[in-house]
């Protein structure tokens, strides 16, 4: 950080803002200026700065405002001390003569400061997204940030800071970031979309929503049903695969009773080299097609189950309390098979 003026020097240039040094005692700004004078003084300056802040408030002295520009650079708060050190050299070429030369160098040290510090600023440029709403809300730390500010590389003081973006009825995105010295951050805004409400015309009467139609009560589609649908459509695809395989299977046999014939030991068969091809291939299309008809039984038999415990009235959520997931699986392997199904409700 760029050295700064001895407090001393600071201290006796402030003083001078004042008409007179010593000032009535029942004076708030002048006592919560001494106050904070003192707290400088004794190096603690986050508790010095607060009441020259408040001290320039009360009566806006330019002495107290480059008092305070002098506090914030040793607090560490360099943006913040850039804009009081600006602030008075605005104050200070409104000042006629006479009192421009009661301030000694102050304006070249304000000059100095501004110059120094600004190599410290942190910079932070928020970034509209494209889909961006137009009246989106951007603020940092609780103060809006301005539509012309966005884009641009906004000088921040070194810390935390809180980045909001809103819009009108949809809820607040908040972005929390740490910035360092000279530390230059573009960040990309986002926001939450507005929630869809359709709003009443004023001093009209609240709307009362017509009933659906006792016939759409009765037979609105539950989701226990749709759930027999999807599990019956399973079904009636296993049934499908079942037969496809089947089919297939009985062409391989009519191969192997072509191509094999019984030996001399019981139990046993003799076979040419397509025969005993066509013998393994009807074992695996056997072992498909039996899977296939067990999954088109259970999801027979499901389907029945969810159509008989059907509820005679569906409430009005019934796709959402009825069955949310079904889910159905077969795996074979030599000489076995599974088949899996399941269902939530």
């Amino acid at each position: 950080m760029p050295s700064l003026r001895p407090f001393g020097a600071a201290l006796a240039l402030a003083l001078l803002a004042s008409p007179a040094v010593a000032r009535a005692a029942d004076d708030p700004a002048e006592t919560l200026f001494q106050q904070g004078v003192k707290a400088m003084e004794a190096g603690r300056y986050e508790a010095a700065c607060p009441p020259i802040e408040q001290s320039y408030r009360i009566d806006p002295r330019i002495g107290t405002l480059f008092a305070l520009a002098e506090c914030e650079s040793k607090r560490g708060r360099v943006a913040t001390s850039v804009g009081y050190y600006e602030a008075y050299l605005t104050a200070f070429g409104q000042l006629p003569r006479d009192k421009k030369a009661r301030q000694g160098d102050r304006a070249a040290v304000a000059r100095r400061q501004i110059e120094a510090l600004g190599r410290d600023l942190p910079r932070l440029t928020l970034v509209l997204p494209r889909e961006a709403p137009r009246d989106m809300v951007v603020s940092c730390d609780g103060a809006p940030v301005s539509e012309d500010a966005l884009g641009a590389a906004l000088p921040l003081d070194p810390g935390d800071h809180v980045i909001t973006t809103s819009v009108p009825g949809g809820a607040p995105t908040e972005v929390r970031l740490k910035l360092g010295r000279g530390q230059q951050t573009r960040l990309v805004l986002t926001v939450a979309p507005a929630q869809v409400a359709a709003a009443a015309p004023a001093g009209s009467p609240p709307s009362v929503p017509d009933a659906p139609p006792a016939q759409n009560q009765a037979h609105g589609t539950s989701g226990r049903r749709v759930g027999a649908y999807v599990v019956g459509s399973i079904g009636l695809a296993g049934l499908v695969v079942g037969g496809v395989f089947g089919g297939l299977a009985l062409g391989q046999k009519s191969v192997v009773d072509a191509n094999c014939t019984p030996t001399a030991d019981p139990g046993t068969i003799g076979c040419h080299h397509d025969g005993y091809q066509a013998s393994r291939n009807l074992q695996q299309l056997g072992l498909w097609s039996t899977v296939g008809f067990a999954v088109g039984a259970a999801g027979a038999v499901v389907a029945v189950v969810l159509f008989a415990t059907e509820p005679a009235r569906p409430r009005p959520a019934a796709l959402t309390s009825g069955l949310r997931r079904v889910s159905a699986g077969l795996s074979a392997g030599p000489g076995a098979a599974t088949v899996r199904i399941e269902g939530a409700w």
